[in-house]
């Protein structure tokens, strides 16, 4: 897996590509326990700072929040 790609996020203005991460383990936990989303590996976190945003690779409209303490 690489280890940055670039992708729309959804919440960083203007909604231009930005630099994604893949998902730490725990990141990948706390989605599994508290969301609906059980395959992870297709997810990718926004990497600009302060952002909080995952998203789907393979469905840009899927997206979750994270809290602070676990992004």
């Amino acid at each position: 897996m690489p280890k940055s790609i670039n992708l729309p996020c959804p919440t960083c203005l203007p909604h231009r590509s930005q630099p994604h991460k893949p998902l730490t383990k725990e990141q990948k936990d706390w989605m599994r326990q508290n969301t609906d989303v059980k395959y992870t590996d297709d997810w990718w976190k926004c990497a600009v700072t302060g952002c909080l945003t995952a998203r789907s690779y393979t469905n840009e409209g899927k997206r979750v929040q994270f809290p602070p303490d676990i992004a």
